[in-house]
């Protein structure tokens, strides 16, 4: 549960949409690229997933971060704070990484391993681009952010690279 709830696990996820709009854009960068994966490599070292003591664990956990999925991305979707975005986005990328680990192959794990170091630097690059956002524009919500491409071109180049590194696209992780 201790790692659950660090990692925003599915339902343990309450607290994360409300911390990272909340905290400045460095705090909420190192919650997620630090906390929340910590959670998760708890998980692997402590969770004997895949082993005779814990049978059917590796299933419940490919079910439970297959719900959070479905359940963060249109949660997320219909939020207007970009930094609450950033937060079900977070929910959904811990989903697809518990879903490796309960899959109990060296595969799953391995490539839950890199989605982790990923899910670190690049949601850490996105929230911090979200500070110099608000810095600049005084506002973290999707209606006062028309334009900003064209007043921040390098911000919003390196949001873009980052969001396709989050979404798997080759050679960009």
């Amino acid at each position: 549960l201790g790692f659950g709830i660090k990692a925003g696990a599915l339902p343990l996820h309450v607290w994360l949409p409300l911390a990272h709009p909340a905290a400045p854009a460095p705090a909420s960068a190192v919650l997620s690229g630090t906390m929340i994966n910590a959670g998760l490599l708890g998980w692997l070292r402590f969770l004997p997933v895949g082993e005779a003591a814990l049978p059917g664990w590796g299933e419940l956990m490919v079910l439970g971060g297959l719900a959070a999925a479905l359940y963060a991305v249109p949660f997320g979707f219909f939020q207007r704070d970009a930094k609450t975005i950033l937060a079900y986005s977070s929910i959904a990328q811990i989903s697809y990484m518990v879903v490796g680990m309960g899959l109990a192959s060296a595969l799953g794990v391995t490539a839950t391993l890199v989605h982790v170091f990923n899910h670190a630097l690049m949601k850490g690059a996105l929230l911090m681009a979200a500070g110099a956002i608000v810095y600049r524009v005084g506002s973290s919500k999707l209606k006062n952010l028309n334009g900003i491409g064209r007043q921040m071109p390098w911000t919003f180049t390196a949001i873009f690279i980052a969001g396709l590194s989050l979404i798997g696209i080759p050679g960009t992780a």
